[in-house]
């Protein structure tokens, strides 16, 4: 267990209700290991590791990863002057006609299902040819529907096409380094003796979906680096990403409020663990964001409607509020056979969680 703190407003005791209720889901044994951590005013406040780990090691962040994606694709249309309203075969000859980045970013392009198997994510070549058969969904065209792979990889070629540099190497080189964070994509197999197992919760006879977010758990294809799921990092990482984009100079302030504005919102389509919901959500640029509800299950309802970030498989959350500047993160090992912690339990513990760190101010 490893703890940092500042003198900050955070409310000690509150502090203390939080990561006393992530120590006992590993504690009772419902999680093998846990990690927590809140940033405030471009500190680490707080930082907690639980279980079977310890502070240095990194976590699969599945979805939470889009942050970062995210925090990529802004700094590439800031300081290249790359045009969101512009089609994505402006950087990708043969894309599906008309299709723009904003809609890429904002996952309204049609292409949630869009194929892109762990084979096909080998190589650069293999994806342009994957993506150049690609077409969009007529009925979902223009409307909010995650994309459960196909995003990060257009996100991806972009910033190569215009860089030169691929995308772990720009977030290596243009984020994480300089804001002195572990976090990295694409990690080599020789270099992932960090990366916390993928844990089965429940019985071990339990068939596991591989649609879901087992297929990242082989080595070799969480080197591949998706985007969207493949991030590793530590909960110290990620809260101070956030912090990085409220306070560092890797970003302008400008491109800052231009990502976590409301670009669209309307209930998403879809089933409920690939992020379908009955009720309208707000999306940023490729996070999203708190709005008018909190009912979406990623925010906490005790944030500002400022509030942006992302959840991920099985139970893990982020979010940072820029009205209060807290940020904060929560991330795990331990995995239901589906991927996803949707029953009573996950709900509950994603709902408890987010509310006591979006309180602690």
């Amino acid at each position: 267990m490893a703890t940092a703190h500042t003198k900050t407003p955070v409310n000690p005791a509150k502090l203390k209700a939080l990561t006393e209720r992530v120590a006992l889901e590993v504690s009772e044994g419902r999680l093998p290991s846990a990690q927590v951590a809140v940033g405030h005013g471009g500190e680490l406040v707080s930082f907690e590791t639980f279980g079977d780990a310890h502070p240095s090691t990194r976590y699969r962040l599945q979805s939470v990863s889009r942050p970062f994606i995210a925090g990529a694709l802004w700094k590439v249309v800031d300081e290249y002057g790359v045009d969101l309203r512009a089609p994505v075969s402006t950087w990708i000859p043969g894309f599906c006609a008309g299709i723009t980045l904003e809609e890429v970013a904002t996952h309204r392009a049609g292409l949630a299902y869009a194929p892109l198997g762990a084979k096909r994510m080998a190589t650069r070549e293999s994806r342009l040819e994957a993506m150049s058969r690609w077409q969009p969904d007529p009925e979902t065209r223009g409307h909010i529907q995650f994309s459960l792979t196909s995003t990060g990889w257009v996100i991806w070629e972009i910033v190569e096409t215009v860089t030169g540099l691929p995308l772990p190497d720009f977030l290596a080189q243009r984020i994480c380094g300089p804001l002195g964070l572990t976090a990295q994509l694409a990690v080599p197999v020789d270099q992932q003796g960090d990366v916390a197992p993928m844990v089965l919760l429940g019985e071990a006879g339990d068939e596991l979906d591989p649609w879901g977010p087992w297929y990242l758990d082989p080595a070799d294809v969480l080197a591949r680096g998706e985007p969207s799921h493949s991030m590793v990092a530590t909960a110290a990482d990620v809260a101070m990403h956030y912090q990085g984009m409220l306070h560092s100079d890797v970003w302008s302030r400008e491109i800052v409020n231009e990502g976590i504005r409301v670009w669209a919102r309307e209930p998403a389509y879809g089933p409920i663990e690939h992020g379908g919901t009955d009720h309208p959500i707000s999306m940023g640029l490729f996070v999203t964001l708190r709005g008018d509800s909190w009912q979406q299950g990623w925010m906490p309802a005790t944030g500002s409607p400022e509030t942006f970030g992302h959840g991920g498989a099985p139970c893990q959350q982020s979010f940072c509020d820029p009205v209060t500047g807290l940020s904060f993160a929560f991330l795990t090992n331990g995995y239901p056979a589906s991927g996803y912690a949707l029953d009573r339990w996950g709900k509950n513990l994603s709902a408890v969680l987010l509310d006591l760190a979006g309180d602690l101010i």
